[in-house]
């Protein structure tokens, strides 16, 4: 799509004539035309190549649950480089696994391309919110720009530190029943595939590929940019409150649809929730302020010392369901109404380190899901932390989207890891609740954890084979195949000798 010049704020060209000339490929011409490669501006790969190259890289998540050792860790700048590292990796037959800011499985034994180092804005249209990156921008950056810009995200997930393509590929959401994922935003996508192929897709221009790379699970190639829909910035008015289970479950429809964004947590080994709604408003900010003391003592009070008494938990896990009663006592017992920008108030703090396991499910199994679980941890006698987290979001028309086909609440439990010691009955939590999802035919969000078999997903999303057809033609060769992803796609041929 081309904009006009007065509308569009472009990127800054980076310097050197090989920059320059990829420059030209992306502004003068427009954009990528058709399966044109770009294999031409890539020189033969060789050792004096100026990527950043790590070899026995140590890669870990932020979770620190996965590790990996990549034989080589790249770290591109360009678009160039990308298909650069593609071509060493196809002729030295090496597997590729695309990495973003470390937040979902990154395993590999081949090469990992980290994206961290091409995260440019590359153009920014006011007049209709049109914003153009490249794939590894953090979404907090481009948050950040847009604001420079008067736009705003319209929805955002609870933390802004992973990539765009991190996200989309993971089908990473935020709240709201008339909003859809992060991905229903996206309106064109640039795809380098294995063959060093640049492929623009989008609503009108190869459709089936853009419904398969908009949550495409890293398995297509590299997302090269986005462009995605923007609106004027905004403040949200938020106001929560404490309430029973029994009374969010009751009243359920009408939190969801009295407010533009809405969600709740509920504390096990408790009957108390906290109820979280916000709507648009003209106001001015006025985030909460507190005196520096005061501000310490949420730091040591919300983080250090509850960090502190999980760990006392994992030796002791009867201490568990008292932590829960006095923390829901601390945070969750009064009214509270804040104004502020919008993305600090669609996102908060996710603390430290923890297991996590998050399930799409039709709306209309909110209730019965919530009720269930309650159950499930009190006859199993486990002693799980807090919160379990529901979200709610539209339907939408991606392939493998949990949202695909129909309005969803996305059910969160988790488990944390405090000083990186895992608290006994993680395993059993975690298994029963899937096996409670999978019976409300829930469908599990893709960079948590989830055993579900390519068997199951098939039954359940309807394009599951389409998506895998599209995948033979991005990458016939398996190239951007790894663990992840043969396990839930068992059949798949692999990397070729």
């Amino acid at each position: 799509m081309m904009m006009q010049q007065h509308e569009m704020d472009q990127a800054a060209p980076r310097t050197g004539h090989a920059h320059r000339s990829l420059q030209r490929l992306y502004i003068h011409c427009g954009h990528v035309v058709g399966e044109r490669t770009i294999s031409e501006l890539a020189p033969v790969p060789t050792a004096a190549s100026s990527i950043t190259r790590i070899a026995n890289y140590q890669w870990r998540n932020w979770a620190g649950i996965h590790t990996a050792t990549p034989k080589y860790l790249y770290k591109p700048t360009s678009a160039r480089e990308i298909v650069e590292v593609l071509a060493t990796a196809r002729a030295a037959k090496e597997h590729v696994k695309v990495v973003g800011y470390s937040n979902s499985p990154g395993v590999t034994d081949g090469y990992m391309i980290s994206l961290e180092n091409y995260r440019r804005v590359l153009s920014v249209d006011r007049k209709t919110g049109l914003v153009k990156v490249e794939g590894g921008i953090k979404l907090q950056d481009l948050i950040d720009d847009a604001a420079r810009h008067g736009l705003a995200m319209s929805n955002l997930g609870s933390i802004t530190w992973q990539s765009i393509a991190g996200a989309l590929s993971t089908g990473t959401h935020g709240t709201g029943i008339k909003l859809g994922i992060l991905a229903t935003f996206v309106r064109e996508l640039e795809l380098i595939n294995a063959q060093g192929q640049v492929l623009r897709c989008s609503a009108t221009e190869r459709p089936e590929l853009f419904n398969a790379a908009r949550c495409g699970l890293g398995a297509l190639g590299v997302i090269s940019t986005v462009t995605i829909q923007l609106e004027p910035a905004y403040q949200l008015h938020a106001v929560e409150v404490p309430m029973t289970l029994e009374a969010v479950l009751s009243s359920l429809n009408t939190i969801i649809h009295s407010a533009e964004h809405a969600r709740f947590w509920w504390v096990p080994h408790t009957n108390k929730c906290w109820v979280w709604q916000a709507n648009r408003t003209k106001e001015k900010a006025a985030p909460p302020r507190f005196p520096a003391w005061q501000n310490l003592l949420h730091i040591l009070v919300e983080r250090k010392l509850y960090e502190f008494l999980l760990w006392l938990g994992t030796f002791f896990p009867r201490l568990v369901p008292y932590i829960n009663k006095l923390y829901s006592r601390i945070l969750f017992s009064k009214r509270r109404e804040t104004i502020d920008r919008s993305d600090k108030q669609l996102t908060f703090d996710c603390l430290f380190q923890q297991h996590v396991s998050e399930w799409s499910i039709p709306v209309a199994n909110t209730a019965t899901a919530m009720l269930r679980l309650r159950d499930l941890i009190k006859d199993l006698d486990l002693k799980v932390h807090f919160s379990v987290e529901v979200r709610f979001t539209k339907a939408d028309d991606i392939w493998l989207s949990p949202s695909y086909g129909r309005d969803s609440a996305w059910i969160g439990i988790i488990m944390y890891r405090p000083y990186g010691r895992d608290m006994p009955g993680t395993k059993v939590y975690f298994d029963a609740f899937e096996e409670l999802m999978k019976e409300l035919d829930g469908r599990p969000h893709w960079a948590k954890a989830f055993k579900m078999s390519e068997v199951e997903f098939r039954q359940t999303l309807p394009h599951w084979d389409d998506f895998k057809r599209v995948r033979a033609e991005m990458d016939p060769t398996s190239t951007f195949s790894n663990a992840y992803l043969d396990r839930l796609f068992p059949t798949q041929k692999q990397l070729t000798s």
